[in-house]
């Protein structure tokens, strides 16, 4: 495991709904709710290659997942990359729902040594982050987490093939559980804005509280009345 630096990144993040951000590892932490799992990857000897292209990973809490790249994994110092620099590496999840991802994400040289350059975070809720750190060459990666109002299902980094021999590297992974809350547009509470919460909500359209069909659970804005402003926070939030 390498040290985490407190140092500034330049993110450009096309968000999904009811997801959060962290760079702050102890914020992060604090957002988990119960036993969560936290993979060093130290268990795995420096330069050796896993041309199997998946290792599976179980904790003892239920969280799991596999780790894919297709053409083969490689284990750095405390950490773990690819094979073949233009692979990206994949987090499959295989236990228990994930409701939170973090850890270091950056792009190595041959040795597994850290490296400045764009990589790019893309979970399967709909968020996708780029960043580049501005630590130099050697330096330290920075910490970054994820929340998220449904489950992350997997998680994929890439660093940009428009610069040579970088690796992408996983290190200090934390998955976990947070609550995801009430999402604005859930009106039946299953954690997805779907046709369900539409027809409910259409159901009990201009209706007001003491109308036989007022269903409180569509009513986002709290004003009393399932209308246009309800409708339109549902649309906001609609997954599909």
């Amino acid at each position: 495991m390498k040290k985490i630096a407190a140092i500034g990144l330049v993110i450009a993040a096309a968000g999904a709904a009811n997801a959060d951000l962290f760079t702050d590892e102890a914020a992060f932490v604090a957002e988990l709710v119960g036993d969560y799992y936290l993979e060093e990857f130290d268990q795995y000897v420096y330069g050796d290659v896993y041309p199997e292209t998946t290792l599976s990973l179980v904790s003892d809490v239920g969280f799991s997942y596999d780790l894919f790249a297709e053409l083969g994994l490689w284990a750095g110092d405390g950490n773990m990359s690819t094979n073949n620099a233009l692979d990206p590496i994949h987090v499959i999840m295989t236990g228990d729902p994930v409701y939170a991802v973090g850890g270091l994400f950056f792009g190595g040289d041959i040795s597994g040594i850290y490296l400045a350059g764009p990589t790019t975070i893309t979970l399967s809720d709909g968020q996708v982050h780029t960043f580049e750190p501005d630590d130099p060459y050697g330096g330290n990666p920075s910490f970054l987490g994820f929340t998220s109002s449904i489950p992350i299902e997997t998680v994929s980094v890439d660093c940009s093939d428009d610069v040579a021999n970088v690796w992408a590297t996983i290190d200090h992974l934390y998955v976990g559980y947070v609550d995801p809350g009430l999402i604005p547009g859930d009106v039946n509470g299953d954690g997805l804005v779907n046709q369900s919460d539409l027809g409910l909500l259409l159901a009990a359209y201009d209706s007001c509280d003491g109308d036989p069909n007022y269903n409180p659970a569509a009513d986002f804005d709290g004003d009393g009345c399932v209308s246009q402003p309800d409708l339109g926070i549902l649309l906001a939030n609609y997954q599909g």
